[in-house]
């Protein structure tokens, strides 16, 4: 996950948990990084929610494996 900026690690590991409850946890959700994020296929949106693609989780997974 080495390609993805400090705030979209922040935004897709928030989504890639649930969807966001925390105040904090929206803050990191901004459209600019969303679309970025999108644009890279790692998330999707679903009506007005957020969702991880399965690329998107197996790259969260390879990038946990050491």
């Amino acid at each position: 996950m080495n390609d993805l900026t400090p705030a979209e690690r922040a935004a897709f590991f928030v989504l890639l948990k649930r969807q966001p409850l925390f105040k904090w946890e929206r803050e990191v959700l901004t459209e600019l990084v969303l679309a970025s994020l999108e644009k890279k296929g790692l998330i999707i949106r679903g009506g007005q929610e957020w969702r991880v693609t399965e690329h998107g989780r197996r790259r969260a997974e390879s990038a946990r494996k050491p």
